[in-house]
């Protein structure tokens, strides 16, 4: 029998919307996509992950969330 494991999840998903959107829940749309469903994701996954033996979770970002970090704080 071949068993495929689940050891590692990386996350990569990313936006970088200009405008300041807030979608039906009340979320804004940059922080749901780059914060919140990373969250949700990986909680939902854990239980996968704990049944590897070394298991790894990965968040990749890049220079562009500061930006938004700035502007949405200090302004452009």
């Amino acid at each position: 029998m071949f068993v495929i494991g689940f050891f590692c999840q990386v996350n990569n998903a990313g936006c970088m919307v200009h405008e300041k959107r807030i979608d039906n829940l009340g979320f804004e749309t940059n922080f749901a996509t780059n914060a919140l469903a990373v969250h949700i994701l990986t909680e939902r996954l854990i239980p996968l992950l704990r049944k590897s033996s070394d298991p790894r979770v990965v968040c990749i970002s890049n220079l562009n969330c500061m930006s938004l970090y700035l502007e949405f704080f200090f302004g452009p």
